[in-house]
């Protein structure tokens, strides 16, 4: 489990089992973890973050996206159990990570939702 502060978590419904899943994130490891609500049991790890996670976000489904202090964002499915994309900062003085996220996701659509991570504004397509 968790060897250092807990930063953020989210909950997450699986369906395949029904049963609730609480995914957590911090210092430490770097890792976050996925525990089953209902036998309190840690069983899985999630690695790819170089830095504390410093926060975490449900959009449905079986995925979720994780910011972090290394300046990553990385989207996850627990379906394949590992990341499936992964966002950094662009490079270009004074530009914002959202303008690379916006450009990932094409266009805006009504699945199209905004939010903040790691003091960035995200537009998210809801799958």
């Amino acid at each position: 489990m968790h060897d250092g502060t807990v930063r953020d978590l989210c909950f997450l419904e699986d369906t395949s089992n029904k049963s609730s899943l609480l995914i957590s994130g911090g210092a430490g490891d770097c890792k976050i973890y996925v525990t089953d609500c209902t036998t309190g049991t840690p069983f899985q790890a999630l690695s790819g973050h170089s830095g504390h996670v410093l926060t975490l976000y449900n959009w449905g489904g079986a995925m979720f996206v994780s910011g972090s202090q290394d300046k990553t964002v990385r989207f996850w499915d627990l379906r394949t159990r590992s990341c499936v994309n992964m966002v950094t900062p662009a490079t270009v003085p004074g530009s914002r990570v959202s303008r690379v996220l916006c450009r990932y996701v094409c266009s805006e659509s009504p699945k199209m939702k905004e939010r903040r991570l790691n003091g960035y504004f995200f537009k998210i397509l809801l799958l």
